[in-house]
């Protein structure tokens, strides 16, 4: 059994790490699995992943690259797919976790500030941001 895998194996995977990684900080605070994206990392990092790579593995290299399986799919172009879909998902998951943290970022800036400021005001100078963020700005 050939441990190695291939460059393009390899970058898919490092792509999936490097998404990992950075909700990883997230995972390890959570203190109950009730966020179902976060549970998803999770499975994806402790079960999907390695299980994938395992199966991929366990078959003689040359097989991988040259024996069709599905279709007109070898294993290897499966897994590749199959790699396609959970670095989507992460990267799905990492966009929308930085969307909340910056939605309770701007409201957490609404009800601070200058003091001089009215809520109407720092509406109106939040609004580029907040329109950036997918939020319409409430017609005065």
């Amino acid at each position: 059994m050939s441990r190695k895998v291939e460059p393009d194996v390899l970058e898919r995977v490092q792509r999936i790490r490097e998404s990992i990684d950075t909700l990883l900080p997230r995972l390890l605070s959570q203190e109950t699995v009730g966020d179902k994206s976060l549970y998803t990392v999770r499975q994806t990092a402790l079960e999907y992943l390695p299980a994938t790579l395992q199966s991929y593995l366990t078959l003689p290299a040359a097989f991988r690259r040259l024996h069709i399986v599905r279709g007109d799919k070898t294993p290897k172009a499966l897994l590749l797919d199959q790699l396609d879909l959970l670095d989507a998902k992460m990267k799905e998951i990492v966009t929308s976790v930085a969307q909340n943290d910056m939605q309770a970022l701007l409201i957490a800036h609404l009800g601070a500030g200058p003091l001089s400021f009215d809520s109407r005001t720092k509406a109106r100078a939040l609004a580029p941001a907040i329109a950036l963020n997918g939020v319409k700005q409430v017609a005065d």
